[in-house]
């Protein structure tokens, strides 16, 4: 399954058309594998697909791993401790700020290895920069409802419950 994952990350989602090609589904799938199974399954596949996303990088080995634990642990904190309630509306800003710091963290260890490969920065942000994590954030959006009422539909682990006294 994380291969395939990966293999759909890597293959699929690149090649679709220019505002869906920013989707992020590991980051996705590693959110919600935290919000239905718990951490520590979250965990391992964090690593996982770190790893795998690493193999197939053109960055330093780590980059994604070390990015990807980083978010696993915000969305841990989040959901423990801000979110306590697993609706969609925790998973969708969860699934935000996911991706925004997924993109800064990322984006951060990438210039710091340019930094201490070349001893300069060339940072070039554009607007079409902005546009693709815009369009890419729009879309790990929209495909996260699609996968949270999926999942509410085949299991019971996001369905509300509400507490009586008897």
């Amino acid at each position: 399954m994380l291969l395939a994952i990966v293999a759909l990350q890597k293959g699929l989602v690149t090649s679709l058309p220019y505002f869906m090609s920013g989707t992020n589904l590991i980051l996705i799938s590693i959110i919600f594998i935290l919000g239905v199974y718990g951490f520590w399954t979250a965990l391992y596949w964090t690593i996982g697909t770190g790893m795998l996303l690493d193999i197939y990088s053109f960055v330093f080995f780590g980059n994604y791993l070390i990015s990807l634990l980083l978010i696993l642990f915000l969305a841990h904190f989040l959901f423990g401790f801000l979110f306590t309630n697993k609706s969609l509306y925790s998973f969708l800003t969860i699934v935000l700020l996911g991706y925004v710091f997924f993109e800064i963290f990322y984006t951060f260890f990438y210039y710091l290895e340019v930094f201490f490969k070349k001893g300069n920065f060339d940072i070039i942000f554009d607007r079409d920069f902005y546009t693709i994590k815009a369009f890419g954030l729009l879309s790990s959006l929209v495909f996260s409802v699609i996968v949270f009422n999926s999942l509410n539909f085949l299991t019971n682990k996001l369905k509300p419950v509400f507490l009586f006294r008897s």
